[in-house]
């Protein structure tokens, strides 16, 4: 491990549970990997998830796509779709599925915007 990712561990596991008000959910799942809840600012249910995937890689982002059509005259309205048969599925694949290397090169950009409300 690199000198610097060393240090930014170490500051990572200096914060306290209550730097955010916002709180995890943490969970394992069936499988083993580790699972953290949470909901977004429009109330969307969120996680981020260890893969199971070949290398490192994490699940993250809104567990279920709200998907809406706008008409004029009536507003938004939620697509509803039909209930999952043996015959027919429908699936959304909401979440990004992000690498190590994703991460790292996201990470400067989050971190900057945790402190100062800004991505530069």
């Amino acid at each position: 491990m690199l000198e610097k990712d060393q240090l930014l561990l170490q500051l990572i596991d200096s914060l306290s549970s209550d730097w955010a008000e916002t709180k995890l959910n943490d969970k394992t799942t069936n499988r083993g990997f580790q699972l953290s809840e949470f909901t977004d600012r429009f109330g969307s249910k969120c996680s981020i998830q260890e893969s199971s995937a070949d290398g490192a890689s994490i699940w993250f982002g809104v567990d279920k796509l709200r998907i809406q059509h706008f008409k004029a005259g009536e507003g938004w309205n939620d697509v509803v779709f039909p209930e999952n048969t043996i015959e027919e599925h429908w699936v959304d694949n909401a979440r990004m599925h992000l690498t190590q290397d994703m991460v790292k090169a996201l990470l400067p950009q989050l971190a900057r915007f945790a402190i100062t409300g800004l991505l530069r």
